[in-house]
Parts: structure tokens; C-alpha cells; sequence
């Protein structure tokens, strides 16, 4: 068969191949190891860096306790970090560029590639595979004038060495293993490291790759509650400051905490929604927790808002082991609640139709009520919260018959006051008697009330059955012991917390840790001072310990005096909290305070309220004070002198008040829950929405933030004076307090200045008086009304009558006084209706009629009505006239008894003035007052709310007839009678000593024996004579002229008869009153006595006769006028007397009338009792 033979052209084309071939690959494999070799280093390096820097970092803070994040300043740490980060992308690029990249670029031919074969390969190439390379075109060997068979014959032998090549002995390759060996075991570390301290690599990463703020966790972890928003805080000059520490034992991780991680709180522990809808799962550590709803849901409502660390304090306090005054109300508040819950689902689930609880909530109650039904479970559940020790103490007192109930001291008390004292069989000593006889006997002394403690199956037990289940009650199923089956569960889940927070994820980031909680911290502090104090003052140091408080996590240190800017720092071990700063600022001041306040329109004469203000209000020492009437709405503005962040108001005794809350709560939580530890619950409750509602007697408080300004509104002020604490603070965190004191001015009752009857005296008055009253009634801001209140009462006090009558003349309204004439016209603008309405001639002409206002203020005399204005003061007074006027005028106040006989049950008089009852009785009076004073109702409207006052002094009147009223002025009479006779005797004495003596003297010449008359003693004598008159005119004056007129003015207030009136009036006293006129008989013999005095001086014996008969006439005329007038009064007396006689000739008749019905109504019933 016929072969072809190749060409030469195809057969130096597959040698050309041939060579090339082996060629491509070394370029191929060396790509291949540089690229190997580039990312090997690379990620040698970054895993050597990790390593490096983590040593540094993390070794730093485990083997010195320092992390350089909190303590370095941020720019100092964050300049490293980005060093440490830089060291690493610039070695990084380094291999990227001259290691990988710039290799990676490079081109490679077939000559370079041929040359690097030759020095790998020198015995078995022999520069022959270079050269066949080199002379592999075919134009360059015909212009260099080779020969193209031995051209060929060399590449084909050099062909034929490449192809015995091995291209791996080209290459380093134990180079290249032990970079990528080392570079793998470095990222073999790294990930071991990763997986088996996961938080550990991540805070790493997040550190010191992301440079993230992320501290290395600590085992203390301390907050300062006080720093929290800020790490400085200002306090005034030579203010404290109080810093509490608080420790956590139970954390979890909390991105948005500072720390990294906070507080373990309930809600952590179950998956459940944030307030922006997010699910928030569960750390993995606290996964499959043994906390079900059903154990949160019995717990206090505030215990499911504390932390974990503060239900275990309060679990640790409550142990076997632990204080019982602490103990007992703790578990009290967990069996109370644990209660209410229970009972609570015991209702959801009847609503249902189930018959059964949640097994996790049965589990929670004793093994003794796992088979009670629903009612019998909530039966006992009722009596666990009613029965308290005092009553569980007293019930078993009462099985065993050691009280005594109400009957057995009837029968004591029996026994003691009989005349034989016989052995009482008390309730007890039955009820013990009978258990002795039949142990089934049930209690006797229990009463009913005592029975509706118990649960309804023990109602029908017997003694002794009852009291194993109060025994069994006391022991078991009290609240205290139902709260310790609560601690128990809690106490569980503590313990299941210790052991989850040893648990290592792999993988995964710690989410939970338990922290240690040290005994004592140290608080290390030190003064900043400037450059300028540094060189005159030695800062002030220290680093006082401080003790963690008894049953609790909390530390608390009190800075004192603080008078210069000071730093400190919390230790605890190898943990250091960051500095705090605390700065010196100036107390924030108010500036400005002013009021404005709604008054109540009475107070003004109005029906709506009266705005009034602003007024400013003293800010000078520690407590402002303002004064307002009662019903005020106040509003006040103020102005501090530095930008405020709040403002807020406060009682000063607000620790007063949660005492009172607590106290109150304590009292109602007793008769509700039954026992002591129930006082907690509902006090807690309590405090808790007092506190909640600080001030209620602020209505609204208006501040915007960072402004200087505020104000705030007050509810309508009652009685009662408020004190109100103005807290306010800047914004340096300053707080400054203002006391304010609102002193209610109330509105007072109607004061009486002045009341009493006049005239009458109040011992007797007829069935017809009239009381006449002086008094003077003033209210602050007027009066309503004024009335009489008039009792009829029986001489045995026993009340027959009382009424309440207007006075006569008072009036609500009045006119206004005058207004002042302040008011000026000097330009147009001024003369407006409302200025000419207040100007003094308008007030006149106010006051008058619409029509004679009509000149002068146009229409508006018809459009409005005449100005009035409340009644301030009534003042009634009522004066003695003389004899010739009216006793009683229109213009006075008084009270007519015949007002008593409107009443329909009241016997109406005959003509003769017959009393509306038997005579004696009495009738009080007292004045009566109201004021106008209004109050805002419920509904916000005004509403009328007057205050009444009576009279300090009650009247009272004995009524009589008006012949017993005689009778009784008859003694009155008698006694001025025998005053007048006196009166009458001295003058009569005078004239027959003086009078008489000087007419002898003239008639014998004023001759004596001696033979010189003394004339000067004469007219001593007459003047001596002159004053026994004036003496006697006064005398008869006042003594018996004005009693017998204010008898007669008693008789016409009583309304006597005419005749009686008469006799007295112009008989008695117009007489009396008549000779004591100017002109009368005392003044004519005054005078003429006083002239022959005068005579006798100055004329001596010329003095002549007719003076000394003139004295002595006028003299006798005045003793027969005198004479005749006390003839009339002993006529009166002798009437009065008569009057008496008959009185009791008439008393005399009745007695013998009634003995005679008397005896007749004996013997009748004597008949009746023979028959």
C-alpha cells in the first residue's frame, strides 16, 4: 500500500509544536505556584496579624485588666486601631502587588522560557533547546545562511530532549509546601479559635477590623445609675452629691447598652415583641428555660419589672435563714398574688365551660387541692385570704370554749344581782361538756360571721375535725407558705441560671453570662485644678472602700461639700468603671415670678369670675407667699436666670404623703385581704399611684425645653392652704427649688360686731311684744340674708315652735358709695360711655329713676338698669325718743311676737289678746346671718354656697300675761317711789333748814348776838341750798324719771292697756318731765335760790324781802308738784297691788278648782271600783 511522505514545511511545523508544547506549561505552572504562593502569604499574614494584634489587645486586658478602649482617650485608641489596620491592607497590598500581581503580569516567551530549561536542565538540553527555539523562523535561518536540514535536525533532537523532560524538578515545591503549610496552620488556629471562643473572635473583629466601640467583657460589671445619660455631672457650691452603684450578677448582650450588656430582665427569658413590632428572640443559653407564663403570671406585678438580681435578693431575704420581719411580708406578697392569680384563671376558665387548670398553675399549689373542683379550689383560695393569724388564734379560742360570748355575760350579770348566786353555765363550758359526750358536736360559739371565713365544707365539721384543718391551715396553706412554694419554683430557677451561664456554644456568641458580684468597691476620686491652683493647692485625693448594702447588689457613696470640679472612678477588683466628672456650677435662680388669678365674681360684685393681675410675687429668702380669696384659680409664670431642661412640682412633704398613702393602704388592705403581709401589696399599689399623680392640685404645667420661662395653673383652691415645691433644673443637671405657700383667705362667716334686744327686759314679755333689737352685722364680701330665729319652747324645754322670720329693713343690694372723682376728660379720645358711666355726677344720676336718667345719658339710661352693688354691712340701732315721740319708728328693727300666731295649729287669740299657748312658756330669739358667698359645682359652674352664722348670745323671754307683767314692774315702781319720796325729803329737809333760817334772819334785821351778820355764810347757805336742788333735779332724773319711762316704753312694747299706758304716760312721767324742763319748777326755785344767793353777797341787808318769799314760793310749788306726782305713782302702786291680790285670789281658785276635780275624779273611779 502507498505511504505519503510529509512535506517539510509540516514536518518543522510539528516540531515547532513539539517544542512549544512543554513551554506552555512551565508558563502555566508558574502562574499557577505564584498565585499559590501570593494568597498562602497573604492569608499567613492576616491570620500572623490576628494573632498579633490579639495577643496585644486581649493579653493587655486579661493579664493587666486594662482595655485601652475605655481607658485611652478616643483619639489615642482609635489612631492605633488604625495603625495596627494599616500595618495590615499595606503588607497586604505589598503581596497583592510585587508577590502576586506584578508576577501574574508578566509575560512570558519561549526564549526566556527555553533559558530557564537550559540552567534547570544544562547536561541533557546542551543549549540545543534554546537554539532550536531561536532558529524556529524560518526567514531568519535563509538570512543568516543556515542550513535548514541541520536547523532541522537540531530541533528535532532538541524536540526529543523536551519530551524527556520532567517540569516539576523546575520548581521549589518544599518552598512552596511550607508557606502554604504554615499559612493553613495559621488559618487552621484561627478558625479553631473562632469556633471554640466565637464572642471572644467577634469582639475581636468588631474591635479592632470594624473599630467598633466593643469592650472586652468584664467579670464585674458596675453602672453608676447617676451617669447614665451623661458622664459628667453639676452640682451647686458646696453641694452633695449621692453616687449608687449598682452590681449585676445576670446579664445578657445589649448592643445598645454601653457596656454591651445590661441587666437580665424576665422578658429576655421568653420570646416576645419590642414596642416597634420586632420579635426579640431568646439567648441561646436561656433556651428551653423552666419560665413559663403561668409562674411570671402569679408573680407581683412589680416584681415582673425588676431585674433578675433583685427578685434574687428579694428570694434571699426570704429565706429559712433570713430576717422574719423581712421574711414574712415578702412570702405574704408572693401568697397574695399568687392568689388573686389563681382566682383570677379559676373565672377565665368557668367562663369557658373547662373543669380543669393549667398543670404548671397546679403545680404551684399544695398536693392537698390537686383533686378540688374548681369551686371548692376557689372556696380555699378565698379563705387562705381572709383568715389572719389574729383570726385563725381567736377561732381556735373559740373551739375551745375559752371566751365568752354576749349571752354568758347576760347571765353573769344575772347571777352577780341575784340573791343567790347560782353557778352560770357559760357557752364554753357546754360546748367543752358536750365534746366530751360526742366528739361530733360542732362549735357553738362560732356565730355566723365567723363561719363566712371558712370554707363551706368545714361549716358542718365538727369540733375536732375543725381544728386539724386550722391546724393543717396554719401550716400549709397559709399565703406565707403558699409564697414559699413560688420561692421554691424561683429558687429553681436560679439554680438552672448558674448552671446555663457555664455553658460554651461552638459557634456561637455569648448571650448570657453570670457575673461576680464583689463584697466591697473602692471609689477613687481626685480635685481638678487649674494651672493656677495646681501651684498654691495640693489636690485632694481618695480612694475610700465601700460596702455592698445587706441583701442587695447596690453601693452607695455620698460625695460631701463638693466646692471644686472633681473626677472619680468606681474599682472593683481588676475593673475599672470609666471617670466620671463632677463640675461646680451655680444654682439655678428664679428671676421673675408673677400671678394671675380668676377670682370669684361675688367677691366683685359679679356673676362671672374676675381675672385680676399679674401680679409679682416676693422672691426674696427661701419660700414666696401669696394671699388669695377662696375659690382662686391661680396661674403662675415664671423666669429662672439660667435655660432650664424641667420643671416640675412637688409637695415639700411628699414623703408625708407615701406614708399617708402607705398607712391608708394598710388600713383598707386589712379588712380585704385579711392579713398583714396583704398591707404590702395594697400599700405598694397605693404608693405607687400616689406617686404616680404627685400633685393633684395642679391643674397643668406648661415648659418647653431648654427655655428659661414656665407656668403652671393651680385647680381651684378650696380652704385649705397649699404648699408647693417649685423643682427646676438646668442644663448642667442643677436642681434648684423654690417653696411656695398659697395662703387661702376664706371667706368668713357673717360676724355679728354687735346684737342685743333693747328696751324689753328679757325676763318678762306679754303674748303681744314687740322686740326691738340694736346690732351691726358685717360680712367681708355681703350679705344675703338676716333673719330672726324664734324658738317656742315650754317651760320644761321641750320645743314647740321654731321659725325662721326676715328682718324688717335689710336688704341684699344697695346703692354703691360715691366713686371718687378720678376720673379726667382732657382730651376726645377720653369721653367714652363707659368713663362717663363711672364718673362721679353719672353715679348720682345712676341711682335716680330711668326717666330722670334720660337727660343725661341718653339711651343708655334706658339700656341700663341702676347700680347696685352686696350689702357689706347691716347696722340697725335703735334710740330712746322722748317722751313726746313714737316709741318705736319705721326706720327700726324688731321682731312682733303676733308673727307666732300664723302658725294653723296655734290656738288664734280672742280679742281680749289671749297667748297662742298656755301661759308661762318661753320664746328664744337669735340673730341669723347669711352671706352670699359661691362655690364651683361639679359641674363647673358657679353654684350659690352661703355660710350661715348665729349670734354669740342667744335671747331668751319668759312669756306672761300682761297683769303678771304689772305685778312684776310693781316691785320697779315701788322702788321709785320710795326714791322719789327721798328725792322730795331732801328738798323739803333743805327749805326748813336754810330757807326757813334766812327768813328769820330778815325778819330780826340780820342782827345776831355777837352784832356783825356774816352774809357771806348766808349766801353760802343759799348756794348750799342752790346744789341740793340741782342735786335732786339730776336724782329725779335719772333715777325715777327715765325708769319710769323706760317702764312705759316696756308696757307700750308689750302692748298693755290703754288705760295702764296712760295712767303712766301723762299721770307719771310727762308730769316728771314737765318740772324737769328749763323754765319748770326746778329751774324757776333754782333760780330764784341762786339769786338770793347772789343778792345776799352783793347787797347784804339791802337785800330785800321779796327775794327770800320768791325762793321759798318757787320751793313749796315744786315739793306740791312732786307731791302730787308721788300721789299718782302710790295710786299705780296701790293698783298693782290690787292686780296682785286678784292674781292670787284667781291662783287660790284654780288650785282649789282642780283639788275639787281631783277629788271628784277619785271618788268616780272609787265608784267604778265597788261596782
Amino acid at each position: 500500500m502507498a505511504t505519503a511522505t510529509p512535506s517539510r514545511k509540516q514536518v518543522q511545523q510539528a516540531t515547532s509544536n513539539q517544542l512549544r508544547r512543554p513551554l506552555y506549561r512551565l508558563g502555566r505552572t508558574i502562574r499557577t505556584y505564584v498565585l499559590i504562593e501570593g494568597i498562602a502569604l497573604g492569608l499567613g499574614l492576616l491570620c500572623l496579624w490576628f494573632w498579633l494584634v490579639f495577643l496585644l489587645d486581649w493579653g493587655t486586658f486579661k493579664t493587666l485588666g486594662v482595655d485601652y478602649l475605655r481607658e485611652a482617650p478616643l483619639a489615642l485608641h482609635t489612631g492605633v486601631r488604625w495603625i495596627l489596620l494599616g500595618c495590615l491592607v499595606i503588607a497586604i497590598l505589598f503581596i497583592l502587588i510585587f508577590k502576586l500581581v506584578t508576577r501574574l503580569l508578566t509575560s512570558f516567551n519561549d526564549s526566556a522560557l527555553a533559558l530557564v530549561l537550559e540552567r534547570r536542565f544544562p547536561s541533557l538540553l546542551e543549549d540545543r533547546l534554546v537554539t532550536a527555539v531561536e532558529l524556529s523562523d524560518q526567514d531568519a535561518v535563509r538570512e543568516y545562511g543556515y542550513s535548514e536540514e541541520m536547523v532541522d535536525s537540531t530541533r528535532q533532537s532538541a524536540a526529543e530532549r523536551v519530551e524527556r523532560l520532567s517540569l516539576g524538578q523546575v520548581f521549589d515545591w518544599k518552598r512552596l509546601g511550607t508557606i502554604v503549610g504554615v499559612s493553613c496552620a495559621l488559618i487552621l488556629t484561627v478558625i479553631t479559635f473562632a469556633l471554640l471562643a466565637t464572642d471572644t473572635a467577634a469582639r475581636f473583629f468588631e474591635r479592632d477590623v470594624l473599630l467598633m466601640t466593643t469592650y472586652w467583657p468584664r467579670s464585674v460589671l458596675l453602672e453608676l445609675p447617676t451617669f447614665q445619660d451623661s458622664s459628667t455631672k453639676a452640682v451647686p457650691h458646696g453641694g452633695d452629691l449621692r453616687v449608687p452603684i449598682q452590681a449585676w450578677k445576670y446579664v445578657v448582650a445589649d448592643p445598645s447598652h454601653p457596656e454591651g450588656w445590661r441587666p437580665l430582665r424576665w422578658s429576655d427569658c421568653q420570646r416576645s415583641t419590642d414596642s416597634t413590632g420586632t420579635q426579640r428572640a431568646v439567648p441561646w443559653e436561656l433556651a428551653g428555660l423552666s419560665v413559663s407564663p403561668e409562674l411570671l403570671e402569679v408573680l407581683p406585678d412589680a416584681w415582673t419589672a425588676l431585674t433578675l438580681d433583685e427578685v434574687e435578693a428579694k428570694v434571699a431575704r426570704s429565706s429559712p435563714t433570713g430576717n422574719p420581719d423581712e421574711r414574712e411580708p415578702i412570702l405574704a406578697e408572693l401568697g397574695f398574688a399568687l392568689i388573686e392569680r389563681v382566682r383570677g384563671a379559676i373565672r377565665q376558665v368557668q367562663k369557658t365551660g373547662n373543669t380543669t387548670l393549667e398543670p404548671e398553675l397546679m403545680s404551684l399549689l399544695p398536693d392537698a387541692w390537686q383533686g378540688f373542683s374548681l369551686d371548692q379550689l376557689d372556696d380555699h383560695l378565698r379563705a387562705s385570704r381572709v383568715l389572719t393569724p389574729s383570726q385563725l388564734d381567736r377561732l381556735r379560742s373559740h373551739l375551745q370554749g375559752e371566751v365568752l360570748v354576749r349571752s354568758d355575760g347576760v347571765q353573769l350579770l344575772n347571777s352577780a344581782l341575784a340573791p343567790i348566786t347560782a353557778p352560770v353555765l357559760t357557752t364554753g363550758l357546754l360546748q367543752r361538756t358536750a365534746v366530751k359526750l360526742n366528739p361530733q358536736t360542732p362549735p357553738l360559739l362560732l356565730s355566723e360571721s365567723d363561719l363566712e371565713l371558712l370554707p363551706r365544707e368545714w361549716r358542718s365539721y365538727s369540733i375536732p375535725q375543725l381544728e386539724a384543718e386550722l391546724a393543717a391551715f396554719t401550716t400549709h396553706y397559709a399565703p406565707e407558705k403558699l409564697g414559699n412554694r413560688v420561692r421554691t419554683r424561683l429558687v429553681g430557677v436560679f439554680d438552672e441560671l448558674d448552671e446555663r451561664a457555664n455553658l460554651v456554644g461552638i459557634g456561637r456568641r455569648s448571650r448570657f453570662r453570670k457575673l461576680t458580684i464583689p463584697d466591697e468597691v473602692t471609689v477613687e476620686f481626685e480635685q481638678l485644678l487649674t494651672e493656677e491652683e495646681r501651684g498654691q493647692l495640693k489636690p485632694r485625693l481618695g480612694k475610700p472602700r465601700v460596702r455592698r448594702q445587706a441583701g442587695s447588689n447596690e453601693f452607695n457613696y455620698e460625695f460631701k461639700k463638693i466646692d471644686r470640679a472633681l473626677r472619680f472612678r468606681v474599682l472593683a477588683g481588676a475593673t475599672s468603671t470609666s471617670w466620671y466628672h463632677i463640675d461646680v456650677r451655680d444654682l439655678p435662680l428664679l428671676r421673675r415670678l408673677s400671678r394671675t388669678q380668676s377670682e370669684m365674681g361675688y367677691l366683685h360684685g359679679s356673676n362671672e369670675r374676675v381675672a385680676l393681675g399679674p401680679f409679682p410675687v416676693a422672691l426674696e429668702g427661701d419660700e414666696s407667699q401669696v394671699e388669695v380669696p377662696s375659690g382662686t384659680r391661680l396661674q403662675f409664670d415664671g423666669t429662672c436666670q439660667k435655660k432650664l431642661r424641667w420643671v416640675r412640682l412637688s409637695l415639700p412633704d411628699q414623703r408625708a404623703h407615701d406614708l399617708w398613702a402607705k398607712a391608708a393602704a394598710f388600713g383598707l388592705g386589712i379588712p380585704i385581704l385579711g392579713t398583714g403581709g396583704a398591707a404590702s401589696v395594697t400599700s405598694s399599689y397605693a404608693l405607687n399611684l400616689h406617686l404616680d399623680s404627685k400633685n393633684p392640685f395642679v391643674k397643668s404645667l406648661h415648659h418647653e425645653a431648654e427655655s428659661e420661662d414656665f407656668k403652671f395653673t393651680l385647680h381651684e383652691l378650696a380652704s385649705d392652704d397649699l404648699k408647693l415645691e417649685i423643682e427646676f433644673e438646668d442644663l448642667d443637671g442643677i436642681v434648684g427649688r423654690r417653696r411656695l405657700t398659697v395662703k387661702v383667705v376664706a371667706d368668713r362667716e357673717p360676724d355679728f360686731k354687735k346684737a342685743q334686744p333693747e328696751i324689753v327686759r328679757r325676763r318678762m314679755i306679754t303674748p303681744l311684744a314687740v322686740i326691738p333689737f340694736s346690732g351691726h352685722i358685717h360680712d367681708d364680701h355681703g350679705l344675703l340674708a338676716a333673719n330672726y330665729e324664734v324658738t317656742v319652747e315650754q317651760l320644761d324645754r321641750k320645743v314647740v315652735r321654731r321659725q325662721v322670720f326676715p328682718m324688717r329693713h335689710f336688704r341684699p343690694l344697695r346703692q354703691p358709695a360715691e366713686a371718687p372723682d378720678d376720673l379726667a376728660f382732657e382730651k376726645r379720645e377720653d369721653v367714652t360711655p363707659s368713663r362717663l358711666l363711672a364718673s362721679p355726677w353719672a353715679t348720682h344720676a345712676w341711682a335716680s329713676p330711668t326717666i330722670a336718667r334720660m337727660p343725661l345719658l341718653g339711651l343708655l339710661g334706658w339700656a341700663q338698669p341702676p347700680q347696685l352693688e352686696p350689702a357689706r354691712d347691716y347696722v340697725f340701732e335703735f334710740r330712746a325718743r322722748p317722751g313726746s315721740e313714737p316709741v318705736l319708728s319705721p326706720t327700726d328693727e324688731f321682731f312682733d311676737t303676733l308673727l307666732l300666731r300664723e302658725k294653723p295649729n296655734f290656738a288664734q287669740p280672742a280679742e281680749s289678746g289671749a297667748a297662742p299657748l298656755a301661759l308661762p312658756y318661753r320664746i328664744t330669739v337669735r340673730l341669723i346671718a347669711r352671706d352670699n358667698r359661691v362655690r364651683t359645682g361639679a359641674n363647673g359652674k358657679p353654684q350659690p354656697d352661703s355660710q350661715e352664722s348665729r349670734s354669740p348670745e342667744t335671747f331668751d323671754f319668759t312669756v306672761v300675761s300682761e297683769e303678771e307683767l304689772l305685778i312684776e314692774n310693781g316691785k320697779r315702781e315701788e322702788d321709785l317711789r320710795d326714791r322719789c319720796e327721798s328725792i322730795i325729803a331732801n328738798i323739803q329737809k333743805g327749805r326748813m333748814s336754810i330757807l326757813k333760817k334766812l327768813r328769820e334772819d330778815f325778819d330780826g334785821g340780820f342782827q345776831t348776838k355777837e352784832g356783825n351778820f356774816d352774809f357771806r355764810r348766808a349766801s353760802a347757805d343759799a348756794m348750799d341750798m342752790h346744789k341740793l336742788l340741782v342735786e335732786n333735779q339730776l336724782a329725779l332724773d335719772n333715777d325715777v324719771a327715765r325708769a319710769f319711762r323706760e317702764i312705759y316704753r316696756e308696757f307700750v312694747l308689750n302692748r298693755c292697756k290703754e288705760q295702764v299706758l296712760e295712767r303712766i304716760d301723762k299721770k307719771i312721767c310727762r308730769p316728771l318731765e314737765a318740772t324737769l324742763l328749763p323754765g319748770q319748777h326746778f329751774a324757776r326755785a333754782e333760780e330764784s335760790v341762786e339769786i338770793l344767793a347772789r343778792r345776799l353777797e352783793s347787797e347784804k341787808q339791802a337785800t330785800p324781802r321779796v327775794a327770800i318769799e320768791e325762793a321759798i314760793e318757787r320751793t313749796d310749788r315744786l315739793v306740791q308738784r312732786l307731791e302730787e306726782i308721788l300721789g299718782e305713782m302710790k295710786k299705780l302702786i296701790e293698783f298693782n297691788q290690787a292686780l296682785k291680790v286678784l292674781q292670787e285670789i284667781i291662783d287660790k281658785q284654780r288650785e282649789i278648782l282642780e283639788a275639787v276635780r281631783k277629788k271628784e275624779r277619785e271618788e268616780r273611779l272609787k265608784e267604778l271600783n265597788d261596782r
